[in-house]
């Protein structure tokens, strides 16, 4: 009876326990909030090089085992086995910007002959960054000692959550300008081959590489590149060029003729 009545309790409690976070101030109006409540329950380890303790975070989640329920969202795993809760999420605080989100757990274990012997409390640390979508990485940034009271361990993730301003699915963050100009460019492209194509290949009944949309004209854009190269950057005397450019005519007797158009103009205007 008394097993059964346990484990029905035990059932009807931990649900709560693990459920949300507790503001403090009891004001759940900040915006924060709601950005914070896409990864709530998810959990994340952390290990420190250079140090012998392990750390376990979570997002108004109990990182302990299953049959501790102590509200414990940040904990201390030491060298010797020993757990330290840091700060707990129904003891905590949110702030937020709009390209960072600050969430705090209070009332974690007291230190030992040190800060003033005060509790612990954990601050996480969420960073905009668009190109992330998944809480797998973590990193402490500060164990802030050196005060009298209130020291805290500093926590930062990047992640897209953070970014309130954008959300998480802002395309023009995710991706360079280039980026998104080469695609642009990728679509035109894609979309005047596919339409020239089902045009020609269906009202106009063509067949073979006529199917292709101004098909002559990207057979010939080899020569007309180079006609444009050769016009431009080419700096040799063309003097019957200029003449067939400026009349239409061919100086067929004499082809490399050094005679230009303007030679023959002033012979015209000469007194008999």
């Amino acid at each position: 009876m008394y097993i059964i009545a346990g484990l029905l309790l035990y059932a009807l409690v931990l649900p709560i326990i693990s459920d949300d976070c507790i503001d403090i101030n009891n004001d759940k109006s900040n915006r924060g909030w709601k950005y914070i409540d896409k990864l709530r329950g998810q959990k994340i380890d952390l290990k420190v090089d250079g140090l012998n303790s392990t750390y376990t975070i979570g997002v108004c989640a109990n990182v302990l085992p299953e049959n501790q329920t102590e509200y414990a969202g940040a904990i201390e795993n030491t060298q010797d086995n020993q757990t330290i809760i840091i700060g707990r999420y129904n003891s905590s605080e949110l702030m937020s910007g709009g390209h960072w989100i600050l969430l705090k757990y209070y009332n974690g274990e007291p230190y030992d002959n040190i800060c003033s012997n005060s509790k612990r409390h954990a601050a996480i640390m969420f960073v905009c960054d668009h190109r992330v979508h998944e809480f797998k990485t973590a990193m402490i940034v500060d164990e802030n000692l050196g005060r009298q009271k209130d020291c805290y361990h500093l926590f930062e993730v990047e992640h897209c959550v953070a970014c309130i301003d954008d959300g998480c699915n802002a395309f023009f963050h995710r991706y360079s300008p280039g980026t998104i100009i080469l695609m642009g460019l990728g679509s035109l492209i894609v979309t005047y081959l596919f339409f020239g194509w089902l045009i020609l290949r269906c009202l106009c009944k063509r067949k073979g590489w006529r199917q292709i949309p101004n098909a002559l004209f990207w057979k010939e854009i080899g020569h007309l590149q180079a006609d444009g190269c050769n016009m431009v950057c080419r700096c040799g005397k063309r003097p019957e060029d200029e003449y067939n450019l400026l009349s239409g005519e061919s100086n067929v007797s004499n082809p490399h003729s050094s005679t230009s158009l303007f030679d023959a103009e002033d012979d015209n205007i000469l007194p008999l």
